[in-house]
């Protein structure tokens, strides 16, 4: 998860995220890995991810079927244009960790849109007057 879910688009705000990194594999991780925080337009589901923020280190080696908690520090939001984006964490984007797949290193938050620069509102539904 992450909060705020609405930043600025001049970029410059501090988003947290929360969240556990799974090794789904047989084996431990054998050396430090990077942590994505990226987004998409919501109504571009086949956009190539943007970055949102610094990417994080994951130091720590994750033993085969361990876990790891992303840390509790925030990140400052770059620039975006003005927009609702759905938030996706990327794991060792750079492929510098061997894996038995590759292909699951990318996870969306559908539940939670990030806006930039607009407000939600709280309206669930509108009913017309004549």
């Amino acid at each position: 998860s992450f909060l705020p879910n609405v930043v600025a688009p001049e970029g410059g705000d501090r988003i947290a995220f929360r969240g556990v990194v799974h090794n789904t594999g047989t084996q431990a991780t054998d050396d430090d890995f990077r942590i994505d925080f990226v987004v998409r337009p919501v109504a571009q589901p086949s956009a190539t991810p943007a970055l949102l923020c610094d990417s994080f280190l994951a130091t720590d080696l994750l033993e085969a079927g361990g876990s790891i908690r992303l840390p509790a520090r925030s990140r400052t939001a770059y620039p975006l244009p003005f927009g609702v984006y759905i938030v996706g964490i990327r794991i060792d984007p750079l492929n510098e960790i061997a894996e038995q797949r590759e292909d699951d290193n990318l996870v969306w938050i559908e539940h939670r849109p990030l806006y930039v620069g607009v407000t939600p509102t709280a309206a669930e539904t509108w009913i017309g007057y004549r």
